[in-house]
């Protein structure tokens, strides 16, 4: 005996479509995600820079924000 629902179908159909844009969303989440991280990284390492500037050692400044990030 074939069993076969529409109602089944149509919600299995539904939920991959909602699957498929949960995965776009979280791609668009990572990518800002990243984006955002290497603008921070940036900053500080421009912080860093004009720190170091100041006491004149970059390795030192920036082993120390990397201490302080861990």
């Amino acid at each position: 005996m074939h069993w076969h629902s529409n109602e089944v179908e149509n919600r299995l159909t539904v939920g991959e479509v909602e699957r498929e844009q949960i995965e776009e969303t979280l791609e668009a989440h990572d990518k800002r995600i990243t984006f955002l991280e290497r603008m921070l990284q940036g900053i500080i390492y421009a912080v860093g820079a004009l720190t170091a500037g100041k006491s004149g050692d970059l390795v030192d400044v920036l082993l120390s924000i990397l201490k302080a990030k861990t």
